[in-house]
């Protein structure tokens, strides 16, 4: 396996060499140490070269960590390296549950996770204090961390999910909240205090 990650960063070292995207990667040490750990914890996974600097570049450029494409089963705890970003977005039918580690992105503005697998959700999410935009869809996720109630900076909450029964009531401290989508056929009953809750759009679909 070293061999196989040490061929596939040939092409992130060659590109250090010069060019733009080349110095900001030499001032961003850690971009590197957390892709090898992806690469590593995922050999199941094809990596190429140009898949590492696509996602490179895209972390130092955009501030975006986009893992749509590869099919992920481990989020490696090096996420927490990436302080700086401010979007995440996972889609995976075998990732059953995230880092702890997730929550020291205090940057993150955005995380979409399209995870049918997903078991749970770490109680660390909480503290992604300015995140404005969370969208979950899984297969089995069963629920939800009362933490979520610290996301005081969110405007967009959307949950798909087959096997949610329940929503935590602590929700209704989400002041900010403004949309709230639910597709959760399992899902009883909305908390009272979440239905009252005066500015929010709330859309249900089965």
């Amino acid at each position: 396996m070293n061999h196989i990650i040490t061929r596939l960063f040939r092409s992130l070292v060659a590109r250090r060499s010069s060019g733009a995207v080349a110095e900001q990667i030499r001032q961003h040490p850690h971009i590197e140490p957390f892709l090898r750990a992806l690469v590593r914890s995922n050999p199941e996974v094809r990596w190429t070269p140009g898949a590492i600097d696509h996602i490179a570049a895209n972390i130092v450029k955009r501030a975006k960590l986009d893992l749509r494409p590869y099919d992920i089963a481990t989020l490696p705890a090096e996420i927490s390296m990436l302080v700086d970003i401010e979007a995440l977005s996972i889609a995976s039918n075998v990732l059953r549950t995230l880092p702890p580690q997730l929550g020291q992105l205090t940057n993150l503005r955005t995380l979409k996770l399209t995870c049918f697998d997903l078991r749970t959700l770490p109680a660390e999410i909480g503290s992604l204090s300015q995140l404005r935009t969370l969208d979950i869809t899984s297969l089995e996720l069963q629920a939800l961390p009362a933490s979520l109630a610290n996301l005081h900076s969110l405007h967009t909450l959307s949950i798909t999910s087959r096997a949610l029964t329940s929503l935590p009531a602590a929700l209704s401290q989400l002041t900010n909240l403004r949309t709230l989508k639910l597709a959760c056929p399992a899902l009883k009953q909305l908390p009272r205090a979440l239905r009252q809750l005066p500015h929010v759009q709330l859309e249900c679909s089965a």
